[in-house]
């Protein structure tokens, strides 16, 4: 298995590369792909990003409560306890033995305070940390979550816990594109009726607009032009036509 995630990690970009060659037009475009990776990534780094969150906030919490109970090496019990947070339920038993054990050195009282601190942490990361954080952080409902975890603990146990939200994330994304994806033709066919319906009316009123401007252009320049025009006397060509003299021809040369 280490092998092959380490194969796998190495080669990831020509991987990756050839699954997109799959899904390739002509023009060499995959932009259904590509939306999809890019949501998987998002929501996977989202997971990643809560789940640091939560390991250092209980973490913190039990160190920070171990110091004030008074319990040796506190601050190495907090480290312990973050990084075991990682497995949920799992991390807390295991990270709460050798804090329960250091405190039974000192006392009974101390001990019971110890189990009773990481107890409340733990409640704390089960009920509102891990939901709330990773559920933001991964865009995934808290009750999702809940449910997540416990059937990857019934499935799987340990590792179901590990993978359940991981994989719960992987799902929900791969559903949300799919549905979205379906419905982009109704969104086309939606569009297309009100496109041609514009489409016949501006063939109906365009043609009534351009013939109402025509008519109204030819209006006002009849207008203009009977302002404009000098007046006519009838009288003025016959009055003319009298004074002008008639065209007489040249006498003709006498011979000599």
């Amino acid at each position: 298995v280490f092998m092959l995630a380490a194969f796998i990690s190495i080669d990831s970009p020509k991987i990756m590369a050839g699954i997109r060659k799959l899904f390739e037009n002509k023009d060499g475009e995959a932009k259904n792909y590509d939306d999809f990776k890019n949501r998987m990534l998002k929501g996977l780094s989202g997971v990643v990003q809560g789940q640091i969150i939560i390991c250092c906030i209980n973490g913190t919490l039990t160190g920070v409560g171990l110091y004030f109970l008074g319990v040796d090496y506190s601050l190495l019990l907090g480290i312990i306890a973050g990084l075991f947070s990682i497995v949920p339920i799992f991390g807390t038993i295991i990270s709460t033995i050798p804090a329960v054990l250091l405190g039974l050195v000192q006392g009974p009282l101390t001990a019971l305070l110890v189990l009773g601190w990481i107890l409340l942490v733990h409640f704390c990361d089960t009920n509102f940390f891990t939901p709330k954080i990773v559920g933001s952080s991964s865009n995934l409902h808290p009750v999702i979550i809940i449910f997540a975890l416990l059937a990857g603990q019934y499935c799987a146990g340990v590792l179901g816990l590990i993978l359940a939200v991981p994989v719960t994330s992987i799902i929900v994304t791969t559903i949300k594109f799919i549905l979205e994806y379906a419905q982009k033709p109704d969104d086309l066919e939606a569009v297309i009726p009100l496109t041609n319906i514009q489409i016949a009316q501006s063939s109906v009123v365009l043609p009534a607009v351009d013939a109402t401007l025509t008519a109204y252009e030819s209006l006002q320049a009849t207008q203009d032009s009977a302002i404009l025009a000098p007046e006519i006397d009838p009288m003025a060509d016959t009055v003319s036509s009298e004074i002008s003299p008639e065209i007489i021809p040249d006498p003709p040369k006498p011979e000599q």
